[in-house]
Formats: C-alpha cells, sequence, structure tokens
C-alpha cells in the first residue's frame, strides 16, 4: 500500500474543486428544472389599456373591458376581444357601444351576458331578488332577459359575485354552486326556472378551460378526478384526457383548502394561485411544477430596489410607465393581483393588469421566449 502525502494547500484545492462541482452540478440541475413549462409574454397592442377580465367562449380568444386610456373610464371604455397576432395582443372585435350593466361574458357569437341590480326594488334581504341577467346583441342593441324566476331560491351563494355559471342555448343558465361545509358542488339549471340537476363528489378546487371548442367549467374531486360540464348532456362529467392532469392538481394542493382553489386548465397544463397567494402555480399532466414568484410593481421596481412613496403614489394614479417597464422584463415576472386566464386547449395564461401583457404558458417540451 503506498500511502501519498498530500500537503494542505493542495487538500484545500481539492475540496474546493469538489465544492465547486456540487455547486455546479446542482445549479446546472436547478436551471433545467427551473423552466420546464413554454413561457412567453405578449404585450397588449399599444392603442388599447387592458383593466377588467370577462369570460370569453371563443377558443384562442381573450375578452375584457379596454380603454385607449390608463383606468376605468366610463364614457370610452368598450368590450374587446382579442387574439393573439404577430406576438401581440391585438383586438378582433369591439363592442360599438359602451355597455353600461356590468358585462360579465362574450358567447361566440359576440352577444355579452351583462348583470345588474334593479334599485327600484330597494335594498331586500337576499341580493339574488334585485338580479338581473341579460343578453346584449351587440350589432342590433336587443336585450333578453335571461333572469330565472326562482335565482333567489338556489343554495345560498358563497360569494357576492356569484358562483360559477355559463350559458347555452339548449340548456339555458348554469350555475355551479358550492357548499363550503360538505365541499360538493350543487348544478342548478334552467330558462325560466333553475332546476337541480346534479352534485358532485367532494372537491379540492374549481377552475375554467376549452374543451374541443367550448368554454366550460371544472372541479377536481379529492380522489383527483377532472369534472367538466358537458354541453351535450348538460352534465358534470369526468374528462379522461385530463385525468393526469386533474391528479396532478389533486397532488399538488394534497388537502382541502378552506376555500375551493381557482384554476384554469388546458389538456396538459394548469395554473392556479398558492402559497397565501404569494406564488402562481403551474402543473403538468407528466408531473412537471413551477412556482412564478410574484412581483409586487407599485412598490418595487424590475432590478429589485425600492420604490420612493411618490413614485408610487404617482403610479396608483397613472400606471403608464409600468407599460413600457414591463416590455423588457422576461416573462417569469409576474405582479401581484394578475388575472388568471383560459386561451385554448394547449395553453393557458396569466394576464399582469400592471404591465399590460399575457404571459401565456404551454406544457413542457414547447419553447420559451
Amino acid at each position: 500500500m503506498i500511502n501519498i502525502k498530500v500537503s494542505g494547500i493542495l487538500r484545500f484545492r481539492i475540496l474546493t474543486l469538489v465544492l465547486l462541482l456540487v455547486i455546479s452540478s446542482s445549479w446546472t440541475t436547478g436551471q433545467s428544472l427551473e423552466s420546464p413549462f413554454a413561457l412567453q409574454a405578449v404585450p397588449l397592442t399599444s392603442e388599447l389599456y387592458y383593466f377588467c377580465h370577462m369570460v370569453s367562449y371563443e377558443s384562442g380568444t381573450l375578452a375584457a373591458f379596454c380603454s385607449p386610456t390608463p383606468g376605468y373610464s366610463h364614457g370610452n371604455s368598450s368590450v374587446v376581444k382579442l387574439v393573439i397576432e404577430d406576438s401581440v395582443l391585438k383586438p378582433v372585435f369591439s363592442a360599438p357601444k359602451t355597455i353600461k350593466p356590468f358585462p360579465q361574458q362574450l358567447l361566440e357569437d359576440n352577444r355579452v351576458l351583462t348583470r345588474h341590480r334593479d334599485y327600484e326594488k330597494g335594498k331586500s334581504p337576499d341580493f339574488r331578488s334585485d338580479i338581473i341577467l341579460e343578453l346584449l346583441d351587440t350589432s342590433s342593441g336587443e336585450v333578453e332577459d335571461i333572469t330565472p324566476s326562482n335565482l333567489d331560491q338556489t343554495p345560498k351563494w358563497p360569494w357576492f359575485a356569484g358562483p360559477p355559471n355559463l350559458w347555452t342555448q339548449k340548456f339555458g343558465l348554469t350555475y355551479l354552486i358550492p357548499d363550503l361545509a360538505s365541499r360538493e358542488v350543487q348544478v342548478w339549471q334552467g330558462k325560466d326556472t333553475l332546476e337541480y340537476v346534479q352534485h358532485t363528489p367532494p372537491i379540492l378546487a374549481l377552475g375554467r378551460g376549452f374543451i374541443d371548442g367550448h368554454f366550460t367549467h371544472a372541479v377536481v374531486t379529492d380522489a383527483g378526478e377532472l369534472l367538466a360540464y358537458d354541453h351535450e348532456s348538460g352534465r358534470m362529467v369526468e374528462s379522461t384526457k385530463h385525468r393526469a392532469l386533474g391528479r396532478e392538481i389533486a397532488r399538488v394542493i394534497g388537502s382541502p383548502q378552506k376555500r375551493p382553489v381557482w384554476f384554469v386548465f388546458a389538456d396538459e397544463v394548469a395554473a392556479f394561485k398558492w402559497d397565501s397567494y404569494k406564488v402562481y402555480a403551474l402543473v403538468a399532466a407528466d408531473g412537471s411544477r413551477q412556482d412564478l414568484q410574484m412581483h409586487h410593481a407599485l412598490d418595487e421596481r424590475p432590478d429589485g430596489t425600492k420604490r420612493s412613496d411618490d413614485e408610487s403614489d404617482i403610479l396608483v394614479i397613472d400606471s403608464s410607465p409600468l407599460r413600457s417597464e414591463g416590455k423588457h422584463l422576461p416573462s417569469h415576472v409576474v405582479n401581484a393581483g394578475s388575472v388568471l386566464v383560459p386561451v385554448d386547449e394547449k395553453r393557458v395564461g396569466i394576464f399582469d393588469v400592471f404591465y399590460q401583457r399575457l404571459i401565456v404558458i404551454g406544457p413542457p417540451g414547447e419553447r420559451s421566449d
């Protein structure tokens, strides 16, 4: 056996080299796992400011309240349909007139589902008895009242804004009403009156996305099943193509939260706010996972330095400088308060209202920008 004496200096160099190799290996692995998803930052065309999201029924489009100036202005704001074209969000439809009742959903034929309250009735013990739901034909201006007569007789709504709902010409209005105690969701449906048609097993999450060209709502059960509203049967049914994705969503959520987790989904990818709303969690059917940390643009510059109180106050009044700031930021930088949106069957998105851009999220394996 040969004994080799190693000097203190040589031993130090060897240990340093080993440590650097370990750090390098760990960093490389971390980098390869850091962005498994395809991320693309798509800015809104410079002629518009986005400030309020709506549901769009047409796959591949987004709907929003937009204005040519920052912030909401009742006189020049309109419902706009947007598509991704030449790496920019461009309008393909704009309602010819300002819509006074609050617009909620834009149907494929550009009719708008609106909701407002009849204040002439006075304050009712149950606000649902004052709600008026209408379909506005944006081309003719004709309005159809679709308010069910027994809206206030459905199970108690857990949120003032109302539970998830959608409209189909075949079945009328469909409401997915969560019971926070049992964690089940009751499905009520109809035109003139709503009828109870179904309830789900206990759920972990409520979502929305596109399946076979149709906008739809979905739930993820404790067992990891993704049940989606089926436009043909008018019922919530398991989507077999989303079986793996449902299991991954359930695995990440783990246990029931105080309220159902809200998510958006495509065929192989989903996104939801997580960790006390500190991150946007991205989940894929193949088990990939990524968290996007939330940025606070009003308080912090992109380089991490703090803004002064005066600078923050100015941005609250006029956020337009943030739009220019956001043009040069990577796609993984997303602000707190951004809006989760379905995009199409392959992609979901996060609309960053401060930076006026859509972060498009595709499944693992595709190239990021």
